[in-house]
């Protein structure tokens, strides 16, 4: 797995890692969806069903990667510290540390313990190399199935986005089919961000970020929910798929567990001796 592979994998893992308990599971959709409730009220349900929580200590998790010449499976685990850090500790199948992340609200730190290096970056230079909106917040939000809106994550902008409902889900969009369609035959650069949502638990179950105007679609499905007590729900499964005009590629994550506010955590030091390189 070589820097380059490592990159792409940071930006991806950081766009659609998700939360999963080993807990007995439950169907997730629990009623259905009414007709006419308004947007404030839904992202005020959302929000009241978020898990509160100050860490996060996810351990084995199982990712398989489907990239333009690249299939790979490995293991990791991460930490979260919440408003703080999120570390990913990559562990192949041999059981061998070889890359260490750290992601803070300014930068994303690489320690590869292969090549003895330290690659650093920030938001903004992932940002124009892959040509996502990168930050932080987004990150949090999408690693706790949490709540977000794109590419600013200010939830104002969520309450005026159009609340519908379809398939006994609720749907919330930043631009209905029409005002979507329109845009495009104008040729304006439209981002249009699509979430659906359980009724009962109302906990998200596919998030996609579509971007007409230059064929780039990214698609985040939630499976196997999980209870982790009387009010709290997560997903166990993930699957991510993204298209880029004709190139496209998918990743599967699975989490065996996780603990809420307890006492694993992941350190980051970075090695004095470790040469520094630049994203």
């Amino acid at each position: 797995m070589n820097l380059r592979l490592v990159c792409y994998l940071v930006v991806v893992i950081v766009l659609t890692l998700f939360m999963g308990s080993c807990r007995s599971k439950e169907r997730i959709i629990t009623g259905d969806a009414v007709v006419g409730l308004s947007e404030d009220r839904l992202v005020d349900l959302i929000q009241v069903n978020d898990l509160p929580y100050e860490s996060l200590y996810f351990r084995r998790l199982l990712v398989e990667l489907d990239i333009p010449g690249q299939v790979r499976s490995f293991r990791a685990n991460m930490y979260i510290k919440k408003d703080s850090a999120i570390i990913i500790s990559v562990v192949p199948l041999m059981g061998i540390e070889v890359f260490r992340i750290c992601l803070d609200e300014r930068n994303i730190t690489v320690i590869d313990r292969i090549n003895r290096q330290v690659m650093k970056g920030d938001y903004r230079s992932l940002s124009q190399q892959y040509s996502v909106n990168l930050n932080f917040k987004i990150i949090q939000q999408i690693l706790t199935n949490s709540l977000f809106g794109y590419p600013d994550t200010d939830l104002r902008q969520i309450k005026r986005y159009r609340a519908s409902v379809g398939d006994n889900l609720y749907i919330l969009q930043s631009a209905d089919d029409r005002t979507a369609s329109r845009s495009l035959q104008r040729g304006d650069d439209l981002t249009i961000h699509r979430l659906e949502i359980a009724p009962g638990k109302f906990r998200i179950n596919r998030s996609i970020i579509s971007q007409p105007s230059n064929q780039s679609v990214l698609r985040i499905e939630y499976a196997d929910f999980n209870q982790i007590n009387n009010r709290h729900s997560f997903p166990n499964k993930i699957s991510i798929f993204g298209t880029h005009g004709r190139e496209s590629m998918s990743i599967k994550f699975n989490y065996v567990g996780f603990d809420i506010n307890g006492s694993q955590s992941i350190s980051f030091r970075i090695p004095g001796n470790y040469e520094v390189v630049n994203f």
